[in-house]
């Protein structure tokens, strides 16, 4: 004869319930490890579109145009002597700069990766002032003017009009023969005229982004191309954007007091990094991207695996069933597989696809088991059917940015409520913790 302990041990809610959440921890193991596999495809992923840019050209950063002139001081070294020479570079930025960059876009495909690569059009136009006083000793007649492009071998053509005098480029940097990610042409700089016009015109290939340093003392950035989803980015939002079917325009204006950067320097005060890193640009974001889904949905998977249980188990209290804790595993299992099936299938389909397509297989299979688990075919079309609901929220919430955190706090909180309502009647004191209702009384 059973004693009293061993009967509480097959008829307690609670210990039912404390084993369920054991479950349902256990079954975040396998979770973990299709999290991994996400991790894994999306680093391949990522060395794919390495692989793709090394060839076709990097994300692109230009800087540019500045002139550069040498000059040379001399100082006297106390202890020797000797005259001791250092060669400089002045640094003279445009008074304003006008850039258009147009980008073709255009998606390239390797094995199951979609990467978005561009190419730039793009137009440099403005003038220099030459400032009224400069170091004794410039080199004038050594002149040169720059730009700097970040993946160069990238580069396709380059022009540049000087004073509407046409002059050359020649790969090489002003302070370091031989650095390739510069571009450079000798000026001959008249002197006595204190404005000087230049109108440079680039081509060049790059991928995912571009962005361009705002060196001019007034700076006017625009930036366009077909691409339906364009993520603008850098120190500066645009003034103007457009984004109007599958086409972008975008429109920067940054004063020299907001760039909080000096129009001239020597190299002893080099604000060449600076520069760099002050900004603005585009980056060709995919917000469908499957990892991006798949990472987002995974957050969920807890919820999504506790609320199947607890209707489950809602059943066995109120209908008198036994749900075995291996038939909830089996169930959690296909509830952990429609990950697996939407990754599997996102890389070939596309995720909303996929996703139509896991769940709605994951759903199908756990119905059909639940006919056979519940023993009434009312219950496991219910469950279906909540399967369903969770399922179309969850593509709600992954599609929504701005007010995913609130649907999901007030789905959170509805599903919560209608537990508490179908748990109002158990009697959690009594032993074997069974649901009372007037149908039993009776």
């Amino acid at each position: 004869m059973a004693t009293s302990f061993q009967q509480w041990l097959k008829q307690s809610q609670l210990l039912r319930i404390f084993i369920l959440g054991i479950l349902v921890l256990l079954l975040q193991i396998p979770l973990f490890q299709i999290s991994d596999l996400v991790y894994e495809r999306e680093s391949r992923k990522e060395q794919t579109a390495g692989e793709i840019a090394n060839k076709w050209g990097n994300s692109q950063i230009l800087f540019g145009p500045s002139i550069y002139i040498p000059y040379t001081t001399h100082h006297v070294n106390n202890e020797t002597g000797k005259v001791i020479s250092k060669h400089h570079w002045y640094v003279i930025l445009p008074e304003a700069m006008s850039t258009m960059a147009n980008l073709s876009i255009e998606k390239r495909y390797r094995s199951l990766y979609e990467i978005p690569v561009y190419q730039a059009d793009v137009s440099i136009k403005g003038h220099f002032q030459l400032p009224e006083t400069t170091p004794d000793g410039l080199q004038w007649d050594k002149a040169i003017v720059a730009i700097k492009l970040n993946d160069s071998k990238a580069l396709i053509s380059g022009k540049v009009q000087w004073n509407s005098h046409p002059l050359n480029f020649q790969p090489g940097s002003p302070h370091l023969p031989g650095d390739i990610q510069y571009l450079h042409s000798k000026l001959q700089i008249d002197e006595t005229s204190t404005s000087h016009t230049y109108n440079i015109q680039l081509k060049f290939n790059g991928t995912d982004e571009l962005y361009i340093a705002p060196i001019g003392n007034e700076s006017t950035i625009s930036i366009g191309g077909n691409w339906a989803d364009p993520s603008f980015q850098g120190n500066w939002l645009p003034q103007q954007r457009d984004i109007i079917d599958t086409e972008f325009n975008s429109k920067w204006q940054v004063p020299f007091l907001s760039r909080n950067i000096p129009q001239y320097w020597n190299d002893a005060n080099d604000f060449t990094d600076a520069l760099a890193n002050s900004v603005v640009g585009v980056k060709l974001t995919t917000p469908t991207d499957v990892y991006r889904q798949i990472h987002r949905a995974i957050k969920y998977d807890l919820l999504f695996i506790a609320l199947t249980f607890i209707v489950i188990w809602l059943w066995e209290a109120m209908g008198r069933l036994t749900v075995h804790y291996i038939q909830y595993l089996l169930i959690g299992a296909g509830l952990c597989m429609f990950y697996l099936l939407t990754l599997a299938l996102a890389e070939h389909i596309g995720f909303i696809a996929a996703y139509i397509l896991a769940s709605s297989s994951v759903i199908l299979m756990i119905t059909s088991y639940a006919w056979s688990v519940l023993k009434t075919p009312f219950r496991a079309l219910l469950l279906g059917i909540i399967l369903i609901c969770l399922y179309g929220f969850l593509y709600t919430l992954l599609q929504e940015r701005d007010y995913s955190l609130l649907l999901g706090s007030v789905g959170l909180f509805a599903a919560l409520s209608a537990i508490m309502f179908c748990t109002r009647k158990i009697d959690w004191n009594s032993k074997s913790n069974e649901l009372i209702n007037s149908n039993t009384q009776k």
